[in-house]
């Protein structure tokens, strides 16, 4: 077989649609699903959800899984959510949640390419700054977890970061460059 075929092959990822919804409710779920209609992303990974454990089934797609970490119910604002496609693999395998940021973590395994390790993060703006190092110092120890149980997979982090410093995050972890 030929190399490059092979590698081009591996290294292949999935389409992705990121946004902050600020709220999934009915008006921007329709505004979603014509998004999804007309894009057809594999991943989709939304912050700011607004879900709670008693609204999470509100955020369902036809033909994606929906995976969440929702807001607290004492909390406002915050959740995170990643639909995945149904017609891949995936499954949770972390899920990072504090006073301020939440994260869920979902590995994605694929036929003839790497494994998938896709995180979708929100971090709010009027975080302090002992909250904001709090937060780096729980996604570096999952990120360490997820890399020591998955070495061969990559990893695709999406999110609202705000006032985080993820410089160290990306160069400890081999990831690119962050889009803003």
């Amino acid at each position: 077989m030929d190399q490059n075929k092979n590698n081009k092959e591996r290294l292949e990822l999935p389409s992705i649609l990121y946004t902050n919804v600020r709220s999934i409710n009915t008006t921007k779920k329709n505004d979603l699903e014509c998004l999804v209609a007309n894009y057809k992303p594999t991943i989709i990974a939304l912050t700011e959800t607004w879900l709670s454990n008693r609204n999470e089934d509100t955020a369902n797609l036809a033909n994606y899984n929906l995976f969440t970490v929702n807001r607290s119910n004492s909390r406002i604002g915050g959740g995170a959510s990643l639909h995945i496609a149904s017609t891949l693999n995936a499954k949770t395998v972390a899920k990072m949640e504090s006073k301020t940021s939440s994260a869920v973590w979902v590995k994605i395994t694929r036929k003839k390419a790497f494994p998938l390790l896709v995180g979708c993060l929100y971090h709010p703006k009027s975080t302090s700054v002992e909250n904001s190092n709090y937060a780096i110092e729980q996604l570096i120890t999952t990120l360490t977890k997820l890399t020591t149980d998955h070495k061969s997979a990559k990893i695709i982090l999406c999110g609202d970061f705000n006032h985080l410093d993820m410089s160290l995050v990306c160069e400890a972890y081999k990831m690119g460059k962050l889009i803003n």
